[in-house]
């Protein structure tokens, strides 16, 4: 085999083992940067949606309950999607009927924090 087969063979060898065409390579990158930043901006948008006067019952279609303390009045929840989104709620109780612990889905949300980010916290 001559020396430019050789060099040939090793480049393609070499070219190989770095993986695909860098320039490629950035396109997927960067296509990936952009599927996060709209699903990012999507979860912005949906949490948006959540206003002071819904109910718990509404809060429920997009976040779940998160373990660790909390009252009838005031709990995190984590996003359905990804639990390390979270919002920190206060609610109305929607009656005094029954043991006040209760939370009832017609409690009325009084405010909700940003939506941040934070490990799970597990019970």
């Amino acid at each position: 085999m001559s020396w430019i087969a050789c060099l040939a063979l090793l480049l393609v060898v070499i070219s190989g083992v770095l993986g695909q065409d860098p320039a490629n390579n950035s396109r997927k990158t960067a296509e990936i940067q952009k599927e996060h930043a709209e699903w990012i901006d999507s979860v912005l948008r949906s949490v948006e949606t959540l206003k002071p006067g819904m109910t718990r019952k509404d809060l429920y279609n997009l976040f779940t309950q998160e373990g660790g303390l909390s009252t009838r009045t005031q709990r995190t929840y984590v996003y359905r999607q990804c639990s390390h989104i979270k919002v920190d709620v206060t609610f109305a109780p929607a009656s005094r009927e029954g043991p006040l612990s209760d939370e009832m889905p017609g409690d009325v949300i009084v405010s909700l924090s940003r939506p941040y980010l934070q490990y799970t916290n597990f019970d």
